[in-house]
């Protein structure tokens, strides 16, 4: 410490050793020991043994080694030289000697507060300094700090922090230009804050850190190699070659020596300072002492709130931990991406904790008589620190009674209170089928005549929806009323409570322990006890108002079974509703478990409850065995639950099963607190209280010693208690061995970050510990989560950084009074910026204004003063952005800008044009199969009568080409069902969701697109865009979630019920011609010309035969243009193949032996003897094989032929007969049929095939899985048997015997989730074989809700897979299938369920004459974002697309040339106007940019302020949400110009700039400009002509849809268009 107390300074290094009676080395021990300190680095290599040297496993040496805190108490530092300034110690030569630049000193002398700001010159310090002065000026004008107290005023720097003229910084954030040294300046940095805690004298005890803790310095690079150059490296050289770096390392291995201990590991990959618990190391960002260690989402934690689980974030953050007697807030909670491999540890109390192996746990050792941290996979044997007592809410309110009044009681207040409404609106507001406001919430008030109602008509004649109003005459407040009795029963007085009360704890008490509440319509209590039983009563009275519905006596049960049993009976429905809201219902005495409502319940409430159930399951008793209370369950869980409330009562206690003890001394105390009837009998007498042995108290024992944790316990006894073991007396703690772990495999995972000195938190009652205190990350702003960047995202980087600072950082900023020139815990994040939105620039807005983070930012030449602009010239010349970037530290808002300067665009925004396309909100409805889907409703103001254009345009949400789609004409590859004009080939059937049929409107060509691959464990893969969605079960509920959005371990689905109708397939082979015939003589080809080759059938169906020919060729066969072969050792199968042939072409193959048994081959260079005779079945025949290839065959050419081969197309398109006969063959040639292992495996070294048949058994309902061993089985003995029974009337007599038997184990489990049944415990086998009825109806009865749910899941008949990979592909063409909004927008793409989904962009733009020029205007922008539910297709285009129709003059739709062709059609159908295809290319971008920079396109105002779009100063969703100019000037600045085309940019999308570009492309079109000019209508006042652009593309964040400003004029209200025809064509992705 740098300001060491007197007597430490007088002391001295030598009178020290004299007093502990130490012999001083002599010199030429010094000398020697001092010669092997550091192994030197030259760049990034290191000598020896630099390679063998690992940094994770010296973190594990050091954490298992023999830490000794007495010994390592003798090292005495004092005597070393002392700076008393972190810039003192930078710069004096004595110890690092360093020369800062100036602006490197400004920025470190604010950022640690290292100078007094009364005495020096502030300003000139802040505000004056340049790149040019000189540091001696600095000097004269700067008051360093001595030890934290300026020398002049006397003022410390706790009081200047204190008044706010220094800030206590704990991060900094730096973005500098390239060259300027930041990287350098950064290890200048760490080397000067590592020495700072190297001269703390007790860090742990003074930070209050177990000793055990390891003290991290960590610095991050994009990749390792990059944090070993850029920072690693010079901080190394600071820390090695500096003055008093030398001296400390030298003194401690004089020290090490002479103590035996090593206090110090250097080597080139890491340093570790032994005797401080410290290592710095570099890392890459995925290492693992950057990864988090986890408790599962069951684990209960002891907060201010209650015993909540661990997987409740909303509950957890806010709250607070008690740990030995400190509260400490949780601040932060995360749920793991993945699954991790988690660790069950039992404790010999009987607690249950399950953490991830490498999850830190405080461990008591016996050896040092402290706390060590270890990891859970190294504790077994040792023992864990269990806490006692715990933080308790103050009250629990529930929501119940205002959110369960039923929607109809809902409905009738608000149209009491005069609202008008339809019945659509009405079913919007109370998210009901409009059909139901009829049937179900208005249903009397219809009936009864009380409601008005007016219809209208629009301009055009069309009837418009009926609106409703209540009858003036007539009152709904006595109906209301009325109805509500349902709630509040006014018959019986009956009221619910709205807090948790000691009596109604009681009461659930009772029933925890005697009641039957399993979910039936009559709940009851049973006691044989009368008094109890008059106390339920009473209790039950005292808190619903209403006495129980029924009494009566039975037959006693258990040990008093001869005594009358009084039970208590009770059915009104309003109660079970409310118990079933707290959670207790619904249980069997196996299942029973403690509702959430008691676990968050204040200390009283659960006072009254844990006595309750004692008093009913429990009691106190006096045996040899134990002494005091104890309580027995058939419920294992609730015997648990219990568990953790009596301690957390602070009460040690322990369990074995479902029997639970409370120990002798601790019965003792809560006897004077427990509340149960039975009190008055159990007298404090010696069998209870007395110590007269000490056997009955040895769980209150110090591991290792003969003391107590209770100090009357060592009174009693006569205990001496030494000082070191005072601190663990009386102070809520409990010490039990680990006695068992066992891997319990892959789970989800929950961290949580606490804000506390030591960062312990009680999970299920042991204490567990989630430290570091420095972080440096290089180059932040070129870490990306995708794209062309590092595959890393920085922000999960930074926040594992940051929740390991937060154990430092608190108790730092506490101990500022006592220690004044304390270090922080800090992060330093440094890099020069990639863009306007990259992490560093991010970082740095949010550090303005900041007093936790100092942010800056300076160009190089700011920075460095031997770099001048000046010298940069040439850069600047070359790429003046680029330089501006690199160089300026002024990045463009994105790499490759489409519009490089805001300058060029600010005067083209005109702030007194208002949009005229205003947003009023959105309207839901439903689609055919139940979902909700929303439209807007949109204004249009001050309608033009100009000519207009209108132009579409589509975005890319697709799947690549080699996609199989199940069709009405079976399986096709997506990019076959385009033809060569690229619209739709067919008007197919696609298999939905639900395995209808849907009608596919057309497929459609989206062009090169950027894809990813997304693999699922069961090896179903797919390669869509990043923004096609696919069903997920994720959280026990189905949802579509885009690709990006996808996590490893999400379940995607599979339908297992694809109907198959497809017919026969017919073949149109070509027509024989007369050819000559190949034969085959003695090895060699040739040809006859005197033959006339001729075939007697010409097969003119795909029939069972032919596909069974077909599955031999493509299995063991070979053919070229002239002969056909197939090889077997089976001779059985090619006489089946033969009779084959004969059938279909009335030809039968040669066959003959080609190989003897005991034969030599030689393959390849591999040689090899024949076990078998082989034979082949040889024909030919050119026809045949030209035939063959037209059926889609391929030629045989190459050696790695095989990996090529897939299934032709006709088997694909072939009716179920002809599939089931290609299988079968194939099966037989290169499968096998395991009976012993009930499975059926497809063996081949082409994954297409592989893929082609998981697809094709799939439309059948069978399902398969792609092992590594290039096969293909079935997942289950189920699917075995099914497709043995499928394939088996096309087997040869060889396999036509074979059987399989189905076996209950070997199922396909589901991920279903529920707390009635153990996860993946299901199987859609069982489920249908009735195996599961007794489970559901038991479900039904206890939880309604989650019966519905788990049999609507079991209904879907879905399969889930998990995903195992999604990685970026490659750029390659894209299909997407558009969908008739007749049906569900879902299709089957690679055998999983996909979804269409698009949003849409309008603008309106118009020609102005401005000082005689003609320009372009946009004059509206409208967004429409499919977020948070679909698009309703039909909606947009009767609401929006239609009143824009009728408000303008339209004369020309353009629309994409990937979008629907059936759209010309309808809008012309509909409206009368012409249509036309178009897409913009890369010369309309050039040309509309060129017209942007000569000043010709304009504008309406920005919806917000120009310099929070220029700096970005708020959250760009609050910049852009529903404000569409202001996103489209972003869009022009954030657009990537990629040479060939532009894109979206990074964090941003492109759908305004690509609707404006396509509007006005159209414009200045030379063939359709005549169309705008307004000669025709002779109507040209201030709009000479106008385009209307509509765009498609996935929005960022959530909703953005158009919006206005102000108002010009008068509004006019478009009204829905009634008669539009039924759009079948909008609404692709």
């Amino acid at each position: 410490m740098w300001n060491p107390k007197v007597w430490e300074t007088i002391l001295g290094r030598q009178k020290a050793r004299e007093l502990l009676g130490l012999e001083d080395e002599t010199p030429s021990e010094k000398k020697e020991q001092t010669t092997i300190i550091v192994k030197k680095r030259t760049g990034t290599k290191v000598e020896e043994d630099a390679d063998k040297f690992d940094p994770v496993k010296l973190v594990e040496d050091i954490i298992t080694s023999d830490y000794d805190p007495r010994a390592l108490s003798l090292v005495d530092d004092r005597d070393l030289p002392r700076p008393g300034n972190p810039i003192t110690f930078l710069t004096d030569p004595k110890f690092m000697g360093i020369k800062p630049f100036p602006r490197q000193l400004q920025i470190a002398s604010e950022f640690w507060s290292a100078y007094c700001p009364y005495c020096s010159d502030t300003r000139f310090i802040r505000k004056g300094i340049q790149v040019d002065t000189k540091l001696d000026e600095i000097w004269d004008r700067m008051v360093l700090y001595r030890n934290g107290i300026c020398p002049k005023c006397g003022k410390t720097r706790a009081e200047a922090i204190e008044d706010g003229d220094h800030n206590f910084y704990g991060r900094l954030v730096g973005v500098a230009g390239q060259r300027s040294g930041k990287s350098v300046f950064v290890s200048m940095i760490a080397a000067v804050h590592t020495g700072q805690f190297l001269m703390l004298p007790d860090i742990h005890s003074m930070f209050g850190l177990l000793p055990s803790v390891i003290l991290h310095g960590t610095f991050v690079g994009l990749r390792y190699t990059d944090a070993v150059q850029n920072l690693w490296d010079p901080y190394f050289d600071n820390v090695t070659n500096t003055p008093w770096f030398k001296q400390y390392i030298d003194f401690l291995h004089e020290e090490g020596n002479r103590i035996g201990k090593e206090l110090v590991k250097i080597n080139g990959s890491a340093i570790a300072w032994a005797h401080k618990r410290m290592l710095w190391a570099p890392a890459g960002p995925d290492k693992r002492m950057l990864r988090g260690r986890c408790v599962t989402g069951n684990t209960l934690v002891s907060t201010s709130r209650g015993l909540i689980q661990a997987k409740e974030a909303s509950k957890l953050v806010g709250s607070y931990v008690r740990v030995a007697g400190k509260d400490n807030p949780i601040i932060g909670h995360e749920k793991q991406a993945v699954r991790k491999v988690v660790l069950s540890t039992r404790l010999e109390n009987g607690i249950r904790l399950n953490t991830t192996e490498d999850h830190r746990i405080p461990i008591y050792d016996i050896d040092s008589a402290d706390f060590v941290l270890k990891h859970a996979e190294d504790i077994l044997g040792e023992y864990a620190v269990c806490q006692l007592g715990g933080a308790f809410p103050e009250q629990l309110k529930f929501s119940y009674v205002e959110t369960q009044v039923p929607r109809y009681i809902q409905a009738y207040k608000y149209i009491a209170d005069g609202h008008e409404f339809t019945m659509y609106s009405l079913a919007e507001k109370f998210n009901v089928h409009p059909n139901s406001v009829r049937s179900h919430l208005l249903r009397d008030a219809f009936k009864d005549g009380v409601l008005n109602v007016f219809r209208s008509r629009d301009s055009q004649g069309h009837e418009q929806v009926a609106k409703y109003t209540v009858n003036s005459k007539f009152s709904l407040d006595k109906y209301i009323t009325l109805r509500s009795g349902v709630i509040n029963n006014k018959k019986q007085g009956m009221t619910i409570p709205k807090e948790m009360t000691p009596e109604l704890a009681r009461l659930i008490g009772y029933l925890l322990s005697d009641g039957w509440i399993n979910g039936s319509t009559t709940y009851s209590y049973w006691t044989t006890s009368k008094e109890k039983y008059k106390d339920f009563c009473k209790l039950f009275k005292s808190v619903f108002h209403a006495p129980v519905n029924k009494r009566r006596e039975g037959q006693g049960y258990g040990p008093d079974k001869d005594k009358p049993c009084y039970i208590a009976e009770f059915s009104y429905k309003e109660v079970l509703t409310f118990f079933d809201y707290l959670g207790v219902s619904g249980k069997l005495a196996s299942t029973k478990e403690i509702p959430w409502c008691i676990l968050q319940a204040p200390r009283s409430c659960v006072l009254e409850c844990v006595s309750a159930m004692l008093s009913s399951d429990g009691g106190l008793i006096n045996r040899s065995d134990h002494v005091g209370f104890y309580y027995s369950s058939r419920s294992k869980k609730m015997v648990a639950q219990l568990q953790q409330l009596i301690m957390r009562l602070g009460y040690a206690c322990t369990r074995r099963g479902g029997y639970l003890k409370i120990l002798r001394y601790d019965s003792v105390l809560f006897l004077k607190e427990y509340t149960g009837l039975d009190k008055r009998d159990w007298r404090v007498d010696s069998g209870i209280c007395a110590a007269w042995s000490q056997r009955g108290y040895l769980a209150y024992r110090i591991p290792g010693t003969s003391i107590y944790v209770r100090s009357e316990l060592n009174k009693a006894f006569g205990v001496h208690v030494p000082a070191e073991y005072k601190r663990f007396i009386d102070v809520g703690i409990m010490f039990s061995k680990v006695v068992k772990q066992r891997n319990i495999g892959l789970k989800k995972v929950y961290d949580i970050q606490i804000d506390s000195e030591d960062h312990l938190f009680p999970a299920n009652g042991v204490l567990v510990h989630n430290t570091r205190i420095f972080a440096a990350g290089d180059e932040v702003g070129w870490f990306f989560g995708g794209g062309d960047g590092v595959k890393y995202n920085w922000d999960e980087v930074q926040k594992a950084l940051g929740n390991s600072l937060m154990t430092i950082r608190p108790k730092a900023r506490q101990l500022l009074h006592e220690y004044p020139d304390m270090p922080n815990a800090i992060e330093c994040d440094i890099s020069s910026p990639s863009s306007k939105l990259d992490p560093i620039m991010r970082a740095y807005k949010q550090s303005q204004g900041s007093k936790v983070s100092f942010g800056w930012k300076y160009p190089t030449w700011e920075v460095n003063p031997n770099i001048r602009k000046e010298d940069l010239a040439e850069e600047f010349r070359v790429n003046p952005i680029e330089a501006e970037r690199d160089f300026g530290a002024n990045p463009p808002f994105s790499t490759d800008p489409y519009i490089k300067s805001p300058a060029s665009l600010v005067p083209l925004f005109k702030h007194e044009w208002k949009n005229s396309i205003r947003f009023k909100g959105l309207r839901f409805t439903k689609d055919s199969l139940g979902g909700v889907v929303q439209y807007p409703a949109i204004e249009i103001r001050n309608p033009a009568d100009a000519p207009c254009c209108l132009s579409l345009d589509c975005g890319y949400n697709c799947v690549t080409g080699t996609t199989l789609i199940p069709t009405s004409k079976g399986l096709l590859y997506i990019k076959d069902m385009i033809s060569a004009d690229e619209k739709s080939r067919t008007l197919d059937l696609i298999c939905g969701s639900h395995g209808e049929a849907h009608k596919a409107v057309e497929v459609l060509n989206k062009g090169v697109k950027q894809t990813y691959r997304v693999v699922t464990k069961s090896g179903l893969t797919i390669k869509a865009t990043q923004d096609h969605k696919f069903l997920v079960l994720r959280n026990n509920q189905l949802e579509y979630i885009p690709l990006i959005d996808l996590k490893l371990g999400d379940f995607l689905c599979s339908n297992m019920n694809q109907p198959h109708r497809v017919s026969k397939l017919p073949l149109s082979l070509s027509e024989p011609t007369q050819q000559v015939e190949s034969v085959s003589k003695k090895g060699r080809i040739y040809t006859r010309t005197d033959t006339t080759i001729t075939v007697p059938n010409k097969p003119s169906h795909m029939t069972p035969s032919l596909a069974y020919l077909i599955g031999a060729i493509v299995s063991e066969g070979s053919f070229n243009k002239y002969q056909i072969s197939i090889a077997n050792s089976d001779p059985v199968f090619l006489d089946y193949i033969s009779k084959c042939s004969q059938e279909v072409f009335g030809l039968s193959p040669k066959i003959y032996t080609t190989h003897k048994k005991g034969d030599k081959y030689k393959i390849h260079n591999t040689v090899g003897t024949i076990n078998k005779d082989v034979y082949r079945a040889y024909w030919c025949n050119s026809i045949i094989a030209k035939w063959l290839q037209e059926l889609g065959l391929k030629i045989s050419k190459g050696r790695s032929f095989s990996k090529k081969k897939s299934i032709p197309w006709s088997i694909l398109q072939a009716d179920e007969e002809s599939q089931k006969a290609f299988t079968a063959a194939y099966i037989e040639a290169d499968g096998s049929i395991e009976e012993k292992v009930k499975r059926i495996t497809i063996w081949s070294s082409s994954p297409a095939i592989l893929h082609e048949f998981q697809c094709m058994l799939q439309v059948h309902g069978i399902y398969s899985s792609i092992g590594t061993s290039n096969n293909l089985v079935t997942n289950s003995s189920q699917h075995a048997v099914r497709l043995l029974d499928w394939i088996r009337p096309y087997l040869s007599p060889r396999y036509g015997s074979h059987e399989i038997c189905a076996d209950r184990t070997i199922r396909c489990r589901l991920p279903i989730e529920s707390r009635f049944f153990r996860q993946r415990s299901l199987s859609y086998e069982d489920y249908r074989s009735g195996v599961y009825n007794d489970v559901l109806d038991k479900i039904r009865r206890e939880d309604e809700n989650e019966y519905v749910r788990i049999t609507t899941l079991l209904d879907l008949g879905y399969i889930y897979s998990p995903i195992v990979s999604i990685e970026e592909y490659k750029k390659t063409r894209v299909f997407d299938i558009r969908m008739s909004d007749e049906g569900e927008h879902a299709f089957i793409a690679n055998g999983l369920i996909v979804h269409n989904c698009n949003s849409f962009a309008i603008s309106l733009h118009h020609w102005v004459d401005e000082d005689g020029e003609k320009k372009i205007v946009t004059s509206g922008l409208l967004e429409i974002i499919p977020d948070p539910n679909p698009i309703d297709y039909v909606g947009v285009y009767r609401n929006v697309i239609g009143p824009i129709l009728e408000a303008y003059d339209v004369r020309l739709v353009v629309f994409d040339r990937w979008q629907s062709i059936n759209l010309q059609q309808q809008i012309y159908q509909d409206y009368g106007i012409d249509a036309l295809q178009y897409s913009v290319n890369m010369d309309d971008f050039e040309l509309q940019r060129s017209r942007i920079y000569a000043g010709e396109w304009l504008f309406c105002g920005l919806e917000t302020r120009l310099d929070d779009l220029l700096e970005l100063n708020k959250n760009l969703k609050d910049l852009i949400d529903r404000k569409p100019f202001s996103h489209l000037f972003l869009q022009f600045l954030t657009s990537k110009d990629t040479g060939r085309t532009v894109t979206k940019g990074d964090e941003t999308t492109d759908d305004l700039l690509r609707a404006c570009v396509l509007g006005t492309s159209i414009m200045l079109d030379d063939e359709y400009a005549s169309r705008f000019d307004g000669s025709a209508t002779n109507m040209r006042k201030k709009y000479i002509g106008m385009a209307l652009g509509i765009s498609a593309a996935r929005s960022i964040g959530s909703l953005s849809l158009g919006s206005s400003v102000g108002s010009s004029g008068p509004t006019a209200s478009i009204p829905g268009v009634g008669c539009m025809a039924f759009l079948n064509t909008v609404g692709t992705r």
